[in-house]
Protein backbone atom coordinates (compact mmCIF):
# COMPACT_ATOMS: atom_id res chain seq x y z
CA UNK A 1 0.00 0.00 0.00
CA UNK A 2 1.25 3.44 -0.91
CA UNK A 3 2.59 5.50 2.03
CA UNK A 4 0.30 8.48 1.43
CA UNK A 5 -2.76 6.28 1.06
CA UNK A 6 -1.83 4.61 4.34
CA UNK A 7 -1.60 8.02 6.02
CA UNK A 8 -5.00 8.97 4.63
CA UNK A 9 -6.58 5.76 5.96
CA UNK A 10 -4.98 6.19 9.37
CA UNK A 11 -6.11 9.81 9.55
CA UNK A 12 -9.64 8.79 8.61
CA UNK A 13 -9.52 6.07 11.26
CA UNK A 14 -8.35 8.53 13.91
CA UNK A 15 -11.11 11.03 13.05
CA UNK A 16 -13.81 8.37 12.81
CA UNK A 17 -12.76 6.77 16.10
CA UNK A 18 -12.67 10.18 17.80
CA UNK A 19 -16.17 11.04 16.54
CA UNK A 20 -17.60 7.71 17.70
CA UNK A 21 -15.84 8.04 21.04
CA UNK A 22 -17.20 11.56 21.60
CA UNK A 23 -20.72 10.53 20.57
CA UNK A 24 -20.55 7.57 22.99
CA UNK A 25 -19.29 9.76 25.83
CA UNK A 26 -21.96 12.41 25.25
CA UNK A 27 -24.67 9.77 25.04
CA UNK A 28 -23.57 8.14 28.30
CA UNK A 29 -23.31 11.46 30.13
CA UNK A 30 -26.59 12.88 28.82
CA UNK A 31 -28.60 9.66 28.45
CA UNK A 32 -31.16 10.44 31.15
CA UNK A 33 -31.53 14.11 30.20
CA UNK A 34 -32.17 13.71 26.46
CA UNK A 35 -35.53 13.50 24.78
CA UNK A 36 -36.22 10.77 22.22
CA UNK A 37 -35.94 13.14 19.24
CA UNK A 38 -32.47 14.26 20.36
CA UNK A 39 -31.41 10.65 20.90
CA UNK A 40 -32.59 9.77 17.37
CA UNK A 41 -30.49 12.60 15.91
CA UNK A 42 -27.46 11.40 17.88
CA UNK A 43 -28.15 7.84 16.77
CA UNK A 44 -28.23 8.87 13.11
CA UNK A 45 -24.85 10.57 13.35
CA UNK A 46 -23.41 7.61 15.21
CA UNK A 47 -24.67 5.22 12.51
CA UNK A 48 -23.11 7.35 9.74
CA UNK A 49 -19.76 7.39 11.53
CA UNK A 50 -20.01 3.64 12.12
CA UNK A 51 -20.63 3.10 8.39
CA UNK A 52 -17.40 5.00 7.68
CA UNK A 53 -15.53 2.81 10.16
CA UNK A 54 -16.90 -0.32 8.46
CA UNK A 55 -15.55 0.96 5.13
CA UNK A 56 -12.14 1.62 6.68
CA UNK A 57 -12.13 -1.92 8.04
CA UNK A 58 -11.66 -3.16 4.46
CA UNK A 59 -8.30 -1.35 4.35
CA UNK A 60 -7.28 -1.57 8.01
CA UNK A 61 -8.20 -5.08 9.23
CA UNK A 62 -7.28 -4.51 12.89
CA UNK A 63 -10.27 -2.17 13.24
CA UNK A 64 -12.74 -5.08 13.20
CA UNK A 65 -12.85 -5.27 17.02
CA UNK A 66 -13.77 -1.56 17.05
CA UNK A 67 -16.55 -2.18 14.55
CA UNK A 68 -18.03 -4.89 16.79
CA UNK A 69 -17.69 -2.62 19.84
CA UNK A 70 -19.40 0.35 18.19
CA UNK A 71 -22.11 -1.88 16.67
CA UNK A 72 -22.89 -3.06 20.20
CA UNK A 73 -22.85 0.55 21.40
CA UNK A 74 -25.34 1.68 18.74
CA UNK A 75 -27.64 -1.22 19.69
CA UNK A 76 -27.53 -0.16 23.33
CA UNK A 77 -28.19 3.46 22.33
CA UNK A 78 -31.20 2.34 20.28
CA UNK A 79 -32.59 0.17 23.09
CA UNK A 80 -32.32 -3.02 21.03
CA UNK A 81 -32.62 -6.46 22.59
CA UNK A 82 -29.49 -7.26 24.57
CA UNK A 83 -28.83 -10.80 23.29
CA UNK A 84 -27.35 -9.75 19.93
CA UNK A 85 -25.62 -6.86 21.68
CA UNK A 86 -23.95 -9.37 23.98
CA UNK A 87 -22.84 -11.38 20.93
CA UNK A 88 -21.24 -8.29 19.38
CA UNK A 89 -19.49 -7.45 22.65
CA UNK A 90 -18.24 -11.05 22.86
CA UNK A 91 -16.88 -10.77 19.32
CA UNK A 92 -15.12 -7.58 20.30
CA UNK A 93 -13.70 -9.27 23.39
CA UNK A 94 -12.50 -12.38 21.59
CA UNK A 95 -11.40 -10.93 18.26
CA UNK A 96 -7.71 -11.38 17.67
CA UNK A 97 -6.24 -10.38 14.37
CA UNK A 98 -3.62 -12.84 13.17
CA UNK A 99 -2.70 -10.83 10.09
CA UNK A 100 -0.10 -8.10 10.04
CA UNK A 101 -1.58 -4.65 10.52
CA UNK A 102 -1.21 -1.60 8.31
CA UNK A 103 1.28 -0.11 10.77
CA UNK A 104 3.44 -3.14 11.46
CA UNK A 105 5.58 -5.21 9.15
CA UNK A 106 5.46 -9.00 9.05
CA UNK A 107 8.56 -9.39 11.21
CA UNK A 108 7.44 -7.05 14.01
CA UNK A 109 4.80 -9.16 15.73
CA UNK A 110 5.56 -7.78 19.20
CA UNK A 111 4.42 -4.33 18.01
CA UNK A 112 1.22 -5.66 16.47
CA UNK A 113 -2.01 -4.03 17.50
CA UNK A 114 -3.63 -6.14 20.23
CA UNK A 115 -7.04 -4.56 20.75
CA UNK A 116 -6.63 -4.32 24.53
CA UNK A 117 -8.36 -0.94 24.62
CA UNK A 118 -11.43 -2.31 22.84
CA UNK A 119 -11.37 -5.31 25.16
CA UNK A 120 -11.49 -3.07 28.24
CA UNK A 121 -14.14 -0.77 26.76
CA UNK A 122 -16.32 -3.76 25.83
CA UNK A 123 -16.06 -5.08 29.39
CA UNK A 124 -17.13 -1.70 30.81
CA UNK A 125 -19.97 -1.39 28.30
CA UNK A 126 -21.24 -4.89 29.10
CA UNK A 127 -20.99 -4.23 32.83
CA UNK A 128 -22.88 -0.98 32.59
CA UNK A 129 -25.64 -1.89 30.14
CA UNK A 130 -26.25 -5.64 29.90
CA UNK A 131 -28.96 -7.05 32.17
CA UNK A 132 -27.88 -9.34 35.00
CA UNK A 133 -29.76 -12.26 33.43
CA UNK A 134 -27.28 -12.34 30.53
CA UNK A 135 -24.27 -12.58 32.80
CA UNK A 136 -23.15 -16.09 33.74
CA UNK A 137 -22.73 -15.53 37.46
CA UNK A 138 -23.48 -12.90 40.09
CA UNK A 139 -19.80 -11.94 40.44
CA UNK A 140 -19.19 -11.68 36.71
CA UNK A 141 -19.94 -7.95 36.53
CA UNK A 142 -17.37 -7.20 39.26
CA UNK A 143 -14.83 -9.48 37.57
CA UNK A 144 -15.35 -7.81 34.21
CA UNK A 145 -14.81 -4.36 35.73
CA UNK A 146 -11.70 -5.53 37.60
CA UNK A 147 -10.27 -6.98 34.38
CA UNK A 148 -11.09 -3.77 32.49
CA UNK A 149 -9.36 -1.67 35.16
CA UNK A 150 -6.28 -3.90 35.08
CA UNK A 151 -6.10 -3.66 31.29
CA UNK A 152 -6.61 0.11 31.25
CA UNK A 153 -3.90 0.52 33.87
CA UNK A 154 -1.50 -1.67 31.85
CA UNK A 155 -2.03 0.31 28.63
CA UNK A 156 -1.88 3.65 30.46
CA UNK A 157 -5.36 4.94 29.62
CA UNK A 158 -5.87 7.06 32.74
CA UNK A 159 -9.09 8.73 31.59
CA UNK A 160 -10.86 5.44 30.92
CA UNK A 161 -9.39 3.95 34.09
CA UNK A 162 -11.01 6.73 36.13
CA UNK A 163 -14.30 6.13 34.29
CA UNK A 164 -14.00 2.42 35.11
CA UNK A 165 -13.40 3.17 38.80
CA UNK A 166 -16.40 5.52 38.78
CA UNK A 167 -18.51 2.75 37.23
CA UNK A 168 -17.29 0.33 39.91
CA UNK A 169 -18.44 2.76 42.60
CA UNK A 170 -21.80 3.36 40.89
CA UNK A 171 -22.49 -0.32 40.35
CA UNK A 172 -21.02 -1.40 43.69
CA UNK A 173 -24.39 -1.92 45.42
CA UNK A 174 -25.85 -3.59 42.33
CA UNK A 175 -22.83 -5.85 42.00
CA UNK A 176 -23.00 -7.01 45.61
CA UNK A 177 -26.77 -7.56 45.33
CA UNK A 178 -26.35 -9.95 42.38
Amino acid sequence: MNFFLTLIYLTQLWICDWLLEMRTTLWQELDNELENSTTNISLGGFQRDLACLRQLCQHIPFTLARVFLYEATVRIMAGATPVKTQTLLDRSLHHRNSRSSIICGKDRSQDQYTGEREHAVALCLASRHLPSLLLASPGERAGMLAEAAKTLERIGDRKRLQECYKLMRQLGPAISAN
